[in-house]
């Protein structure tokens, strides 16, 4: 070959190995990565566009924002199977998953994506922000003491920027999270005012979340201040108005009305938010009905629902509309149809939720009101009362209305032996918290006079303040299998002394939670002494007959499915109550616990949530 040949064929390899070693480049671009960050972008667009409409839109993301996000992470995903030593494109490829996961609030994925990017990148320009975005990620899913070493590693390397800006932040609300919100706001406060955020974003957003802070605690003069500092200027327009309109709600809190809507007018006249203007001319509407200026208000709430279709907007303006009906006017049947009109607008949205919420238990409440014609409820002849009386109350939150069926059933000489005990203590925790105690307490004292012995009547007496007298049945089991416990750790003889104490308590109180238990101790006692030399088939027989007459007797309960365990095969070797050998069954028990402090609804404990001793 000549040498010109070979002059000739060196340009000729390089050019195709700079030709292919390009076009793999364009590959991984075009192909792959380019699609991931489309998509992660349109969501982005698609969540901003949501925003813009609705600033206080609490969905996490739409379906269509999530279908984007997953599309990114798929794309991103084939750039690393394919090109998984790209330098440029891999570090980009896992860092957009790990920022789709967190948009997604899915911290968990997120946590482990950020992590992977800073175990295999460390060089690159992103490591501060994902070490920030790492410790949100902890943080959010309950990873606080992880979070916390993240956090501290991060803040001692001195991060710049959108990196430092993220981690004050998540400094603040982590110390906000662990004190009260008054320790919260003052935190901010004082933050600011030192300067510790030294970029305009990152000041703006701590006047944000003081501004939230306070209008929590009902600060309203110092919410409006920080939710209108001066930063927020440099905020897009759809945040603008999200710190607009907390203000203007602070004015209304404070009985402000016009002012309130004369700033609702100057929003309504700037371009920037004409986006928001359904939104405003709610807010508007809020202002009016506030006044007591109904007429006004209803025809401001109906135009923003049709300006606003099907969005957060209308399924707000629909329930304030059903509020009125239901609450001033007392009309249920115009109520429910707005509330339908809110749930229509779209459930995932905050009142749109409220409104279905609201609409079924009118519903139901309007069926429980027909008349019982086929004899159903002839043994509970209270049932639709009592259970309209729960809607109200817990679906509905109408005390009002929950004691106007309560009152019924308390007067009725019609006895019902689930729901008139049921009654007397509801409506008597009703009067209480209405402030009528007199009558609460003559209520009370009538049901531990009525229903001596029962759960209703010893709630009654705690709440009285008197001292404990009251033994259920529940009570009366658990004495007698403590007797048993002690025989038995006393050592006393197993078969004359022990096993019939334990008997005892499922003869006397077969009903009770500690009958089921006291059974399957004789069982395991019946267990012991088979196992124990001299070994005897007799005695084997009477540990199985012992462990079958648990299963049988208590189905459903965890004694009846270890003693299966133990029947099938399945179960493990016997283990005596406690460590030492001084653990006691009733540990294991508990007592029935207060639910939501006296309110009417007691429950007893569930025996599956016990760790027990055998």
């Amino acid at each position: 070959m000549s040498n010109r040949s070979l002059r000739w064929s060196f340009p000729r390899a390089f050019v195709t190995g700079l030709s292919a070693f390009l076009l793999a480049g364009c590959s991984v671009y075009y192909n792959t990565y380019f699609n991931a960050e489309k998509a992660h972008g349109q969501a982005i667009r698609l969540r901003e566009k949501r925003l813009d409409l609705n600033p206080e839109d609490t969905l996490v993301v739409s379906p269509e924002e999530k279908a984007k996000l997953e599309r990114a992470i798929v794309k991103s995903s084939k750039v690393l199977e394919l090109w998984p030593d790209n330098k440029k494109y891999a570090p980009k490829a896992v860092f957009l998953i790990a920022e789709s996961y967190l948009l997604m609030e899915d911290y968990d994925q997120a946590a482990l994506k950020y992590a992977e990017f800073i175990r295999y990148f460390p060089a690159h320009e992103n490591i501060p922000l994902a070490r920030a975005h790492r410790a949100k990620a902890l943080y959010l899913d309950g990873q606080k003491l992880n979070a916390r070493d993240e956090l501290a590693a991060l803040l001692a390397t001195n991060p710049q920027g959108e990196a430092k800006r993220e981690a004050m932040l998540l400094s603040a609300r982590m110390q906000v999270d662990e004190n009260s919100g008054a320790e919260g706001l003052a935190l901010y406060e004082t933050l600011l005012a030192e300067g510790a955020f030294t970029t305009p974003e990152a000041r703006v957003e701590a006047h944000w979340q003081a501004a939230r802070l306070a209008f929590s605690l009902r600060e309203w003069e110092k919410a409006r201040r920080h939710a209108l500092a001066p930063e927020i200027k440099i905020l897009p327009p759809r945040l603008q108005y999200r710190n607009q309109k907390l203000a203007i709600l602070c004015l209304y809190e404070m009985g402000r009305y016009d002012e309130g809507i004369a700033e609702v007018a100057s929003l309504m006249k700037q371009k920037q938010f004409r986006l928001a203007r359904p939104d405003l001319q709610l807010l508007q509407a809020r202002g009016h009905e506030g006044k007591q200026d109904w007429t006004r208000a209803n025809l401001l709430y109906r135009r923003a629902a049709e300006a606003a279709a099907r969005t957060a907007v209308s399924a707000e303006a629909f329930y304030r509309i059903a509020l009125h009906f239901w609450i001033a006017d007392n009309r249920e049947d115009s109520a429910r149809a707005y509330f339908d009109s809110a749930a229509v607008s779209g459930t995932q949205f905050e009142f749109g939720s409220l409104g279905d919420q609201k609409s079924r238990a009118l519903g139901r409440i309007l069926e429980l009101r027909v008349p019982d014609t086929t004899g159903s409820y002839a043994t509970r002849p209270h049932y639709q009362d009592f259970t309209i009386a729960e809607i109200y109350l817990f679906d509905l939150g109408r005390s009002d209305s929950a004691r106007r069926h309560l009152d019924r059933i308390v007067a009725d000489t019609a006895e019902d032996s689930v729901h008139t005990r049921r009654a007397f203590y509801a409506l008597a925790w009703l009067e209480e918290e209405a402030g009528n105690k007199a009558r609460a307490d003559s209520l009370y004292g009538v049901l531990m006079k009525r229903y001596p012995g029962t759960e209703w009547a010893k709630q009654a007496e705690k709440n009285l303040g008197m001292p404990p007298t009251v033994q259920t049945l529940e009570d009366k089991a658990h004495l007698l299998f403590l007797e048993a416990e002690r025989r038995r750790f006393a050592g006393e003889d197993i078969a004359t002394r022990v096993i019939p104490a334990y008997r005892e308590v499922a003869a006397q109180y077969p009903a009770s939670q500690d009958a089921g238990k006291a059974l399957f101790v004789i069982a395991f006692l019946r267990e012991e002494q088979a196992v124990a030399p001299p070994f005897s088939t007799v005695a084997i027989d009477s540990a199985r007959a012992a462990y079958q007459a648990v299963r049988t007797a208590y189905p459903g309960t965890i004694y009846a499915e270890k003693a299966g365990a133990k029947l099938d095969g399945g179960g493990d070797a016997p283990v005596p109550g406690g460590g030492d050998g001084q653990g006691s069954a009733d540990e294991s028990a508990g007592e029935p616990e207060d639910n939501n402090e006296g309110k009417p609804v007691v429950e007893s404990v569930d025996p599956k949530d016990e760790e027990d001793l055998y």
